[in-house]
């Protein structure tokens, strides 16, 4: 990136800009609209910094200690600064889910498991949150019938986190949500749950592919 003036008072500080040098800097806040890291190095916040490209980089979070190489008036986050027996998390880390069943009619749910006469409205699992963000790859949506509209919660430790209502048969990228307050709270049950349709009738489509904490 170019000098601007966010970061000219931090490049006059340094005798020799045009050396390779290396500070330590915090990490303040995650940029969506430079869709990068504000660091602070030496009392002055730095926008749109890069990044070195590893995996475990992405796992970078607001509060972490991180190494800043600077060369002339390009800083780069070339890794984070963990003490001696810190964890270092994975950039995502994906949450087991099963699907749990309840008694009533057919199965609600296309291409899923069927205990006797059981209905599916739910998904668990059991984690201990580390990152910031939970989100889901899953298909949702009105299956057969018509005019569905179902709503659907996501909670850890009956603690709502999301709630959404879909009605078009959809598959995506859900959320993410933020899980800030139940990180480092011990191990917790996180549950997607199908709740009853306020409209139409039919099947509902309620599949998970993946369930993943996410620092970003």
């Amino acid at each position: 990136m170019g000098a601007s003036s966010e970061i000219s008072d931090l490049l006059s500080s340094m005798k020799d800009v045009t050396s390779l040098g290396a500070r330590v800097g915090k990490v303040v806040e995650w940029s969506s609209s430079t869709s990068s890291f504000i660091v602070d190095v030496g009392g002055t916040p730095i926008s749109a910094i890069s990044m070195l490209a590893t995996a475990t980089m992405t796992s970078v979070l607001p509060g972490d200690s991180v190494m800043v190489m600077r060369y002339q008036d390009t800083f780069i986050i070339v890794g984070r600064i963990v003490p001696p027996g810190g964890v270092q998390p994975e950039p995502n880390l994906a949450i087991p889910m099963v699907p749990a069943f309840t008694s009533g009619s057919t199965p609600n749910t296309p291409s899923l498991y069927a205990i006797g006469s059981a209905t599916q409205t739910e998904w668990h699992g059991y984690a201990r949150i580390t990152h910031p963000k939970l989100a889901m790859v899953a298909i949702l949506g009105q299956y057969t019938g018509s005019g569905q509209s179902v709503p659907f919660t996501i909670s850890i430790s009956g603690v709502v986190v999301a709630s959404f209502t879909v009605t078009t048969l959809t598959s995506q990228i859900w959320g993410p949500w933020d899980i800030s307050s139940h990180i480092a709270t011990g191990v917790q049950l996180i549950q997607v749950q199908k709740l009853a349709a306020t409209a139409g009738t039919g099947q509902t489509g309620f599949h998970i592919y993946s369930v993943y904490q996410r620092s970003y």
